[in-house]
């Protein structure tokens, strides 16, 4: 007996002649499932400047919820301080010019 892919094989049962031919024809699950976000936290992201995408062997995919979220975290946390520091307005002194008299001769 002849089976492609694995060569001559010694007489067997009907059983592990099927074992093997599954084995051998069984594809891989190479399907990605596209996994989405949720239009809450794609608007959360958009309002704070971050990419709810990135590259991967040069395709696009989702990051996943809870690192968009934990982005999102530092992000307001960051404007938060650079509210709380405010730049203090120095008062310029005023600069007199005094008006050279001409001196007469």
């Amino acid at each position: 007996m002849y089976i492609k892919n694995i060569g001559k094989v010694p007489l067997m049962t009907v059983k592990d002649k099927r074992s093997i031919f599954n084995q051998i024809t069984k594809k891989k699950s190479t399907k990605s499932v596209k996994r989405t976000v949720s239009q809450k936290i794609k608007n959360m992201a958009k309002k704070h400047g971050i990419n709810i995408t990135f590259k991967k062997n040069n395709k696009r995919l989702y990051k996943s919820e809870a690192q968009i979220k934990k982005q999102i975290e530092l992000k307001k946390k960051r404007k938060v301080k650079k509210r709380k520091v405010k730049k203090r307005k120095v008062k310029k002194k005023k600069v007199v010019k005094r008006k050279m008299k001409k001196r007469r001769k």
